[in-house]
């Protein structure tokens, strides 16, 4: 795999959290060492980047990683977009969007966010209890070097069995980096809240055979990775939600959304959407429930369970 040839050097966030920039021919790490007061920088070779992800070298014989004893959940946030700054005031940025849903059902988590998009990633999976990769703009078969690392990413994770959700973006790019298939929709744009099936013989965590999420995508899941089980599907979107072990859950609809941003994407994207798919999703916003805070349920009791 070929990885851009661009340095940055990597920042330093309490308890320990390191961050990589992939670049030139290796990656750098730098945290700052408690223990004995000093800044170590440890250096990764792409080859033991790409191959042993999470084995790491260190320069002068350094240990590169602190354990400390935490009683809450860590929960990593794979950023892949940027919210306009005319809404981000008003909505916020897409992890706090995240923050506030889960917060809201839980008061023992703590966040992480790498901007994945300007090249951030986890030097390694063990970095947070699990992740959580956002929605974007982008498609995942565009040909971006940031969502080629993100699936190299996603593919260490998924070997080492370690916790990971995907909405919408983050759904699509689980699916293809594990071997699955996305493309644009012969269907159109799937917009406001849209109510889905679950299976919860796939999913034994769900409390109901339906959900309601907002929805904002073209894109679509139009085929399951190996040993994907799926999970919600309705008649506009097959392959709205997948597990994988127990260790992958993704969906296609927006949990983090609410009605007041589905309102504004859908307006600033009419002409894109089309006028009578926008009117059609707008009426939905007043007719259906947008059931985001149970979903946040489900995504704990999964990030938690053994």
């Amino acid at each position: 795999m070929q990885l851009p040839h661009v340095l940055a050097v990597s920042g330093v966030e309490a308890g320990g959290v390191r961050r990589l920039y992939f670049g030139r021919p290796r990656f750098v790490e730098h945290h700052h060492d408690a223990t004995v007061q000093r800044n170590v920088v440890h250096y990764v070779t792409i080859p033991e980047f790409i191959f042993g992800w999470p084995r790491r070298t260190a320069k002068a014989g350094v240990m590169a990683t602190f354990h400390r004893e935490r009683s809450d959940m860590h929960v990593g946030i794979l950023r892949t977009d940027t919210v306009r700054p005319e809404w981000a005031s008003t909505h916020g940025e897409y992890p706090d969007m995240f923050e506030r849903l889960l917060s809201e059902e839980a008061t023992d988590l703590r966040f992480t966010t790498w901007n994945v998009e300007i090249g951030e990633l986890p030097l390694t999976v063990e970095a947070a209890d699990a992740y959580l990769i956002t929605g974007s703009k982008s498609s995942v078969y565009d040909d971006k070097a940031w969502i080629r690392a993100l699936e190299e990413f996603v593919r260490a994770l998924h070997a080492n069995r370690h916790k990971l959700i995907g909405i919408c973006f983050g759904h699509q790019l689980v699916a293809q980096a594990l071997g699955g298939t996305v493309a644009k929709s012969p269907k159109g744009w799937g917009v406001g809240i849209n109510c889905y099936e679950i299976d919860r013989s796939a999913l034994d965590l769900a409390d109901g055979g339906e959900v309601c999420l907002i929805a904002s995508h073209q894109d679509q899941v139009v085929a399951l990775p190996p040993g994907a089980r799926q999970i919600a599907r309705n008649d506009h979107c097959e392959f709205a939600g997948m597990a994988i072990g127990d260790h992958i859950l993704t969906f296609q609809g927006h949990p983090e959304f609410t009605p007041a941003y589905s309102r504004e994407i859908m307006h600033f994207r009419r002409e894109m959407i089309g006028e009578s798919r926008v009117v059609d999703g707008l009426q939905s916003l007043e007719d259906r429930q947008h059931e985001g805070a149970r979903v946040a349920r489900w995504m704990l009791q999964f990030m938690r369970r053994q």
